[in-house]
């Protein structure tokens, strides 16, 4: 037992368990329930007869000792004890409140299939991340390991309680810590004071001594209820067509939705309660620092009885107060900090400068007319509560007179990083990539491979990222710079046995490796539509290796003459117009094909039986056009594979044929391949404003446009792209400047062999509601219903195009630009 005051913390870990142990772990909780339903149905015949109730922790046991060993399964005595004891506490704490007056409150009547089970020091034993479980005599011994070590030595652990939460079985680990010590000179003092007041926006406004306070933004935590409640009502749409009917509640579809829809609700309440107590612990902290030794929280929940209105009352909902108030008690304590919670009404329309009553301000800026005091309306309430602290308190002084720090909470949240109005966005800062001399870093491995479950979030790893020149880059350089991070992959056993797939394996020695019976039908990736929401994530660390099995060359007639068989498929930048992901599902990580020696095979048979091209076309005056990445980026693929290197060097001395692909990403790699003027590169360039939405992970457009004189210089044919063209306000404007950058940004020698094709927006209503999911700015860009009807495509899929008439003109407004803009430019073609 610890010397001195102690507290009690208790920390939630995760199991991990093979089938069996997870079956014996539910047997002991199913136990656990019928515990508490003997117990209920004893009361039951005692109140029916006039009997007093069985509720002391005594007599509980005594009518367990009568009932035998044996007769609740696995579970032994200390187990079903403390069933007994959360029940006689139950409803103890029941007949208090009732005899307060609260008689809407009930004694514990109803039943649960799953009750938690807890044993006490002496009982279990904690060997490292492993935990020995006691169960009934004559039954084998259970061990479960912990998913993460336990943050407390083990000699203070007191118990360990076993219990299904959050849709994971999981195990609460309580310990017994000391206070913490300080050294003479830096304890907290009791009487320095701080003010605390508690909201939505703000989690915490602290109003210190000597002026000081603190501001602990919440606004990942609201964007995470928001985003939230849009992912469930977009997974709701999604399963609406599998859901059981009516009356199939039991059904097993039934329960493997309600498990999915469990799990997903777990992981949200878990990352909000991660970032409650990330707050708490940023506001502890800074007491610390500055020997806070009381903080005076001004208790809010009287505003939760008041009708506000659907939102604003879904927002009061989501605040968790309760939650907020029992976190920053329990810290307090271990810290050696008094906590007293007063009534807050007023303080937000008292002047912290005159104690006048004013109106409640609107903003964020509260204004006195009677002083001109003019200060952060949360801090100004934070210093009136400081004054209500029970005892008597020194006079704060104004907020405005002392040093206010900023802190954020929420960082481990997707997306979160140091953007003050958005709290999803990446860190704005430079990685490995786009430094001289970088590598990436090493990401060590560890656990066994397995593919992703419904509703995992996949491992944080810690960002590797440097601040240059004090400058910060916008999140889509970072994310171009970052493009590629494999850490697992999903590989066929035959395309893994191939030369080619071992290449691709010894690329990426530290990924973890998950065999598939088949590209195109891994669950995890392309049927759960939880993966909406990290779509830009699987696609850096996530890739396929596959076999093709179907070699055809398709006529085009456009930007080919014929569509040649994929090497690759999906893409690991994440435009929001791309059609790719239409025919995918829920994520578009690549697949390469290990079997190249029969796609280029192919190809070269089909190149010889077409002969010498009979006439020149919009294509190709004399060679056969194929396009070989109608469904890659194939600059991409290039930094995984040989795939693309293998094509090039094959159409080099294919005398009738020439190889062709659209890029928006630069891979200067390319430059030392020697193509000989038979792979043409179509840059795909549009307006930067549109790009900066669009156009997500790819190169910057300057960037496109300046690496044209090099691989003209190389040896490739190099057009543009004008693809896709977006009508909206100043669209043609924007399109002005880009030809003007593209004019005074190439050569000559690129003018002179230099021609474009203009492809406008065409876009799919389900890609519409994938990107609601990851990138709903770009959906504002790009689906717009009054502009744009349906289409059926070549391949016989339903997707929206501008309208019939509109286009027209809209083409012609573009064509006419690029004639008088960039003369030289040929339009081969344009619709």
């Amino acid at each position: 037992m610890a010397a001195g005051p102690v507290v009690y913390r208790t920390a939630r870990i995760g199991l991990r368990l093979t089938r069996a142990q997870r079956q014996r772990c539910f047997g002991l909780l199913r136990s656990a329930g019928d515990v508490w339903a003997c117990v209920l149905e004893i009361n039951g015949w005692r109140r029916r007869r006039g009997d007093a109730p069985a509720a002391g922790y005594q007599q509980l046991c005594r009518l367990l000792t009568e009932a035998g060993p044996g007769t609740f399964g696995e579970l032994d005595t200390t187990g079903a004890r403390s069933v007994l004891r959360r029940y006689s506490d139950a409803w103890f704490a029941a007949a208090a409140r009732r005899k307060a007056g609260a008689l809407e409150v009930h004694y514990p009547r109803r039943r649960r299939s799953l009750m938690p089970v807890r044993w006490y020091h002496g009982t279990f034993t904690l060997t490292g991340r492993t935990v020995r479980l006691p169960v009934a005599r004559g039954c084998p011994p259970l061990s479960v390991r912990l998913d993460r070590a336990v943050p407390y030595p083990a000699t203070v652990v007191r118990s360990v309680t076993l219990l299904f939460a959050d849709g994971r079985l999981c195990a609460d680990v309580t310990a017994e810590l000391p206070i913490t010590g300080y050294s003479v000179g830096n304890e907290p003092e009791p009487h320095r004071v701080a003010g605390v007041d508690l909201g939505i926006i703000h989690p915490f406004a602290v109003a210190g001594p000597d002026g000081q306070a603190l501001l602990v933004s919440g606004r990942a935590i609201r964007a995470e209820h928001r985003l939230h409640l849009a992912d469930t009502k977009h997974r709701n749409r999604a399963v609406a067509t599998r859901a059981p009917s009516r009356g199939q509640h039991g059904s097993r579809r039934w329960r493997k939705t309600r498990r999915r829809a469990r799990l997903v609700e777990g992981r949200h309440r878990r990352r909000v309660r991660q970032a409650l107590h990330e707050a708490t612990k940023i506001l502890i902290d800074w007491a610390v620092q500055h020997r806070v030794g009381t903080l005076t929280v001004g208790d809010p929940r009287g505003v939760l009885n008041q009708p506000a209105g659907r939102v604003h009352n879904l927002r009061l909902r989501q605040w968790q107060i309760g939650r907020s108030l029992q976190i920053l008690q329990g810290k307090a304590a271990l810290a050696g900090i008094r906590v007293h919670v007063v009534d807050e009404r007023g303080t937000s329309s008292t002047c912290p400068a005159c104690k006048q009553r004013i109106a409640k301000p609107a903003g964020r800026t509260m204004s006195c007319p009677h002083c001109q005091f003019a200060g952060h309306r949360d801090l100004a309430a934070a210093f009136t509560i400081a004054t209500r602290t029970p005892g008597g308190a020194p006079t704060t002084p104004p907020p405005i007179s002392g040093m206010v720090t900023h802190r954020r909470a929420g960082r481990h949240l997707p997306g979160a990083a140091p953007a003050r109005r958005d709290p999803r966005r990446r860190a704005k800062t430079a990685t490995y990539g786009s430094l001289a001399g970088g590598g990436p870093p090493h990401h060590p491995r560890r656990g066994v491979a397995r593919p992703y479950l419904p509703g995992e979030e996949p491992q944080h790893h810690p960002a590797h990222r440097v601040q240059v020149r004090g400058r910060r880059t916008s999140v889509y350089q970072v994310m171009s710079t970052d493009l590629l991070d494999i850490r697992r992959i999903y590989a066929e056993p035959a395309a893994a046995a191939l030369p080619r797939g071992a290449e691709v394996l010894a690329r990426f020695p530290g990924a973890d490796l998950v065999e598939v019976e088949s590209h195109q039908r891994i669950p995890e990736l392309y049927g759960d539509e939880t993966n909406v929401r990290r779509w830009v994530r699987i696609k850096r660390e996530a890739l396929v290796l596959g076999v093709k099995k179907t070699l055809t060359a398709r006529p085009n007639g456009r930007s080919a003459d014929f569509i040649a068989p994929s090497t690759a498929n999906g893409c690991a930048m994440a435009c929001a117009y791309c059609y790719v992901p239409r025919h995918k599902g829920y994520s578009n990580p690549i697949t390469v094909f290990a079997n190249i020696d029969k796609i280029t095979a192919y190809v070269r048979r089909h190149a010889a039986r077409q002969g010498e091209k009979p006439a020149p076309n919009e294509c190709d005056p004399q060679a056969w056009v194929y396009d070989i990445g109608e469904n890659s980026d194939c600059s991409v693929d290039a930094r995984i594979s040989d795939n693309v290197r293998d094509l090039v060097e094959q159409f080099r001395w294919l005398p009738n044929a020439k190889a062709s692909f659209a890029t928006k990403h630069v891979n200067r790699d390319l430059l030392d391949w020697d193509p000989q003027g038979r792979t043409r590169i179509r840059f795909s360039l549009m307006p930067a404003r549109d790009a900066k939405i669009l156009d997500i992970r790819t190169s910057p457009i300057a960037e496109r446009i300046a690496a044209i004189d090099d691989f003209v210089a190389a040896g490739y044919e190099v057009h543009v792209n004008f693809s896709p063209v977006v009508v909206r306000d100043g669209w043609l404007a924007d399109w002005a400047e880009l030809l003007d950058q593209l004019d005074a940004g190439i050569g000559t020698a690129a003018k002179a062999q230099l021609a474009a094709e203009v492809i406008f927006l065409t876009h799919n209503r389900e890609l519409h509601e994938v990107n609601l999911g990851w990138h709903p700015k770009a959906e504002e860009l790009i689906w717009r219903p009054g502009l744009q009807q349906p289409k059926r495509s070549q391949n016989g899929s339903w997707n929206v195009r501008y309208r019939t008439g509109a286009k027209g003109r809209f083409v012609a407004e573009l064509t006419d630009l690029i004639a008088e803009r960039t003369p030289y430019c040929r339009v081969r073609y344009a619709f």
